[in-house]
């Protein structure tokens, strides 16, 4: 397993480490959406510093879209922040806001401490 989750009052965030595959990120997708408090969770950060990540396939991107789209109509209220500094990672995050293929709002910083901020002036403004 190349991830943590850390459970806060009011969120997760997820460590992920070394070389995250897709079987990480659903697992940790699924176990996020499994969580007794996921209907009164009001974020999720994903933190990917110093990791690598082969290419996701277009049926493994799929899958992770179906598990939070499915989250969605859960919990409409989750904002999901990502933190990378790798530009691969950041540009397909990104396209796939840009391609309206996520429900929550979702940002990309490169810092945690950025994501902590959008997350926390963004849920309680």
């Amino acid at each position: 397993m190349a991830y943590t989750i850390q459970w806060r009052p009011d969120g997760a965030v997820k460590y992920f480490s070394g070389v995250v595959t897709f079987d990480d990120i659903i697992t940790s997708e699924c176990a996020i959406a499994g969580h007794p408090s996921f209907t009164s969770l009001k974020y999720v950060i994903s933190v990917f510093l110093n990791t690598q990540h082969p290419d996701l396939s277009d049926a493994e991107r799929l899958e992770v879209r179906a598990q939070r789209a499915g989250g969605f109509y859960t919990n409409p209220r989750i904002k999901y922040a990502f933190v990378t500094t790798d530009e691969r990672v950041k540009d397909a995050i990104e396209s796939s806001v840009i391609d309206g293929q996520t429900l929550h709002p979702t940002r990309v910083f490169k810092s945690y401490e950025e994501a902590v901020g959008w997350v926390v002036r963004t849920t309680y403004d």
